[in-house]
């Protein structure tokens, strides 16, 4: 082989390594996981009225000018298109109240919570239609499907369980946690759950 058959053997294998690290890090941004978003009520821009569910003013101005860029910005350096939002309370408990949540799917509806469950779940659900509105609009570029979830009092904020601390009274325990996923790996993820609960 002569030299100039040589010095292009070599370009040619330095622009495939070239190729397959860009692939490398590719793969790697998609499978690493995002960080979590905690709007935590110690900042009392995130702050809601005991027992409400209602967004206040300064929490929403604060989703549209910074949480929402946010959301998107993590959603295209990470390839996500599902969001998960995760209401958290404290474990103060809801009383003189009975829940209707069973007809949230009623838009005229005006729901009350009969537990901290419950009112987890419906911030989560006030948080999401601030989402949606924001997708719709196109300032979620990547997302497809938002999901609204309730872990009450039972998650404190290092993810252990608060089964000592039952009635914690506790702004710390308060908040919102949004969290971005990929939508193929939670269908792969639920298809093997599936498959091993099948096989026993």
């Amino acid at each position: 082989m002569d030299n100039r058959s040589l010095k292009q053997a070599e370009i040619f294998a330095f622009l495939a390594a070239l190729f397959l690290i860009g692939i490398m890090l590719s793969e790697k941004a998609r499978q690493d996981n995002p960080p979590i978003i905690v709007l935590s009520e110690e900042d009392k821009s995130f702050r809601f009225q005991t027992g409400s569910a209602t967004v206040p003013d300064a929490f929403v101005n604060i989703l549209h000018n910074n949480v929402i860029p946010q959301i998107n910005q993590l959603s295209k350096q990470y390839h996500c298109d599902l969001i998960e939002i995760v209401g958290h309370t404290d474990g103060a408990p809801v009383i003189n109240s009975s829940s209707n949540l069973d007809y949230a799917n009623d838009p005229d509806n005006i729901l009350t919570a009969g537990s901290n469950t419950d009112l987890g779940m419906m911030r989560a659900l006030n948080i999401m239609k601030i989402l949606n509105k924001a997708a719709k609009a196109n300032q979620l570029k990547n997302i497809k499907h938002i999901h609204p979830y309730s872990a009450g009092q039972m998650i404190l904020p290092n993810q252990q369980l608060a089964l000592d601390k039952p009635f914690e009274n506790n702004s710390k325990r308060r908040r919102i946690e949004i969290r971005l996923l990929r939508s193929h790996l939670r269908r792969t993820d639920q298809q093997m759950m599936l498959a091993t609960g099948s096989s026993k």
